[in-house]
């Protein structure tokens, strides 16, 4: 069977008037749009290596199936959209499976900075530790530990002339 050899993290969020128009640009702005996303479970393929973006958009083509773990998330309320991916594999053994935690989380609203990054912050904490356990729980007591976070808040447009009705927010692992 063939394995996917190659993964990326990203996220992203976006805002639009249209629900179906902020989840799209929440993955233009992951870079992850203009694939057909297939949603698979959380192990890390045995021996897959970290890419970037760029090597995805020059080794696969637009319109391509791309498997991914994904986390994502819309609304339209006074909410703070939290999403969160953490890949989770042994420091020693780079060709065994690794673990993918997904978090998504909404929170109230509050227009202070410190409290979005503290928001943020604890979502990367939560989905970390999960991952971590995982590993814990297959036998690794060793393990390098990605993540990736992606938050948007619809108190920040509000009073803007660019103000949309809905936010999106998505953190994925892609695999190709």
């Amino acid at each position: 069977m063939d394995y996917f050899k190659n993964y990326i993290i990203v996220s992203g969020h976006g805002a639009a008037d249209d629900r179906f128009v902020a989840v799209d640009r929440a993955y233009r702005a992951a870079g992850i749009a203009d694939y057909n996303l297939v949603q698979v479970s959380s192990i890390l393929p045995e021996g897959a290596i970290l890419r970037t973006p760029e090597d995805l958009r020059s080794e696969l083509r637009k319109g391509s199936i791309l498997h991914c773990a994904l986390a994502q998330s819309v609304t339209n309320l006074q909410r703070t959209l939290t999403t969160a991916v953490a890949v989770a594999r042994s420091q020693s053994r780079l060709d065994e499976i690794g673990v993918i935690m997904e978090f998504v989380d909404e929170f109230a609203s509050d227009p202070s900075e410190w409290i979005h990054e503290r928001m943020k912050e604890q979502a990367e904490y939560q989905v970390k530790t999960a991952a971590q356990q995982a590993m814990l729980d297959r036998g690794y007591s060793s393990v390098d530990i990605m993540v990736e976070v992606a938050s948007d808040t619809i108190s920040k447009y509000i009073g803007q002339t660019d103000y949309h009705h809905y936010v999106a927010s998505v953190s994925a692992v892609a695999f190709w």
